[in-house]
């Protein structure tokens, strides 16, 4: 299957909006790489969930050492 055919089965019956920034994940998954979450880190929730500050430059580095890698 391809991405088409993935968000066509997803769209059947309105089972799942599919969005366009998800269309990302699906061409990883199906291709068996991963393609990790990386969070806004702007963004005033994240900020004041944490009391301390976010080793950002730990993140960046682990999303990195992930981009890409197999999934299985």
């Amino acid at each position: 299957m391809n991405t088409t055919d993935i968000i066509n089965a997803l769209s059947v019956n309105d089972l799942l909006n599919v969005q366009a920034k998800d269309v990302n994940l699906l061409d990883a998954a199906n291709e068996n790489y991963y393609l990790p979450y990386f969070p806004n880190l702007a963004d005033d929730k994240i900020n004041y969930s944490f009391s301390k500050q976010l080793p950002e430059t730990k993140m960046i580095e682990l999303y990195n050492n992930l981009e890409g890698s197999r999934i299985e």
